[in-house]
């Protein structure tokens, strides 16, 4: 999601910040000298940068974008973070197979996505995912990711572990939904359509 940040921004908000440190040190510790002025430039350059790591690891800006989501999410990128429940239709069978109640978890951080999705039958954890804009003016996003589905052993071997891809529209609002089409690789060489709805944005430890 770094990458959906405007650079400019970035850099404005990082710049403001130092400068509110400087100050703040400035009026607390005023310095005697060059040497200690420069001490003072350095102690909030410091402390700049560990504000930041903090708002990074500690996922602060998500703090942010619940106080305003309709503007940050379309303006910047949408906080998909959350358990989402849907269907799934496959056509591993004809004809095709429809599949409620499944589960999707995604869990959100600056640099990373991660989405896992539970069936009856199978999980599937993501080896790669990104938000990607479509039309960011409009607010239009897309989530591409692949995973790596692993059946459960009851099922196999008529389903055996295979990779997939998804591609995955993001409709804004106050219930998000995301949905659009899936597809697997050969020999298993299936496709289907997912459609989900976020019904909370808390995840427990074991989602």
């Amino acid at each position: 999601m770094c990458n959906l940040l405007p650079w400019r921004f970035v850099c404005w908000f990082a710049a403001i910040l130092g400068v509110v440190f400087f100050i703040a040190l400035l009026c607390w510790y005023p310095p005697a000298d060059i040497s200690a002025l420069g001490a003072l430039i350095l102690k909030s350059a410091g402390i700049t940068t560990f504000t930041l790591m903090t708002i990074i690891k500690w996922d602060l800006w998500r703090w942010v974008w619940r106080i305003k989501p309709s503007y940050f999410n379309r303006a910047f990128f949408p906080d998909l973070q959350g358990c989402y429940r849907g269907t799934l239709v496959s056509d591993f069978t004809t004809p095709a197979t429809r599949i409620d109640n499944v589960e999707l978890t995604i869990r959100q951080r600056l640099a990373k996505i991660t989405v896992r999705l539970k069936t009856a039958d199978s999980e599937s954890t993501t080896e790669i995912a990104q938000i990607v804009p479509v039309d960011k003016e409009e607010g239009h996003y897309r989530l591409f990711y692949i995973y790596r589905n692993e059946p459960r052993n009851g099922v196999r071997p008529d389903s055996l572990p295979h990779i997939g891809g998804a591609e995955l529209t993001i409709q804004l609002g106050k219930r998000l939904r995301l949905y659009g089409r899936y597809f697997n690789d050969p020999p298993r060489a299936t496709s289907g359509e997912m459609d989900f709805t976020r019904y909370t944005v808390n995840i427990t430890s074991g989602a």
